[in-house]
């Protein structure tokens, strides 16, 4: 009866089963890609976090990106000009 009590008091939870499935696909998916187990794909995620952090994109602004942009498009038009000026001389 004690069982039967407990089960009755329980929730089934469809939406959150569903949830939990996909989580564990996704956690199966990466262990297949990324080594065979959680502290492999941690690893990996690590080795990667670091390489972006050392290409050092990661901290620019897209203000700042797009400013150095401008600069460049600027200077090219400039010396395009100079090299047409040239040209027709």
């Amino acid at each position: 009866s004690e069982i039967l009590s407990v089960r009755d008091g329980l929730e089934f939870d469809e939406e959150r089963l569903r949830e939990v499935d996909d989580r564990l696909n996704l956690i199966r998916s990466l262990e297949r890609k990324n080594g065979a187990t959680i502290t492999d794909v941690l690893a990996h995620q690590a080795k990667v976090d670091a390489e972006l952090a050392e290409m050092g994109g990661g901290e620019q602004s897209a203000a700042e990106l797009a400013e150095q942009v401008e600069v460049a498009e600027q200077k090219a038009r400039t010396l395009a000009e100079k090299l047409h000026e040239l040209r027709l001389k």
